[in-house]
């Protein structure tokens, strides 16, 4: 905002509340009489405008809240805890960390299979060419783009939930136990499991990749038996 420096992104949102934020510009009205005027919005070409401001996390979300009651209705929260290059801050083997990634369409068996892996096109460097037509990009020996197959690291909550229930088969003392998913904690993105051993009822927690092999060792023994 002109003659009025804020040190953070957040005190911007706070001051454009009081200055740029408007319910109704009185334009609409113009519109609808077909009012000459309807020419003249010069810059101010919005009806209206409502400041909102984007959080990272959740405990940034609760926080801003309690610091800055006037934004309380205007966080939004753009969790990417279960997006792909934020999971351990890694990125796709082959590239640098600033890369470029598109979807592609995917194989309808892929969409049910666990552990989820989707069809991706990646490049070390983002290009402007489509997939497929590297041949017309000068840079394509840089960029380098190709096709692979991404396994998730985790779910997103509702999947993650869709899979309480299942059976699974996972090895204690080298003696195979069987047991089903009970639980799934969002923070930890962790399933609890209740395995049975001699009627005895085993504890533990399990991880996606962890969840996923139980699951396919539960299927390999069932089908062998």
């Amino acid at each position: 905002l002109m003659g009025n420096r804020t040190p953070t992104a957040v005190d911007v949102a706070v001051n454009s509340i009081k200055w740029v934020e408007k319910e109704d510009c009185g334009w609409k009205a113009l519109e609808e009489d077909g009012d000459p005027k309807i020419l003249k919005k010069e810059i101010s070409t919005m009806d209206s405008r409502k400041v909102y401001f984007v959080c990272e996390t959740k405990d940034e979300m609760e926080e801003l809240e309690i610091l800055h009651p006037s934004l309380k209705d205007r966080l939004i929260l753009n969790d990417r805890r279960y997006i792909m290059d934020t999971q351990g801050k890694k990125h796709i083997d082959g590239t640098t960390e600033i890369h470029e990634i598109r979807s592609i369409p995917q194989d309808e068996s892929l969409r049910h299979s666990h552990p989820r892996k989707y069809n991706l096109w990646v490049a070390n460097v983002p290009s402007r060419v489509k997939p497929g037509d590297e041949d017309k990009c000068m840079y394509a020996g840089f960029s380098k783009q190709r096709k692979v197959k991404m396994t998730v690291g985790c779910l997103s909550p509702k999947q993650a939930n869709e899979l309480i229930g299942r059976d699974v088969t996972y090895f204690v003392d080298k003696c195979p136990c069987n047991g089903k998913l009970v639980s799934y904690d969002e923070d930890s993105q962790e399933w609890d499991v209740v395995l049975k051993r001699n009627e005895t009822d085993i504890n533990m927690t399990m991880k996606y990749k962890e969840v996923c092999q139980a699951m396919q060792m539960y299927s390999h023994i069932n089908r062998s038996s």
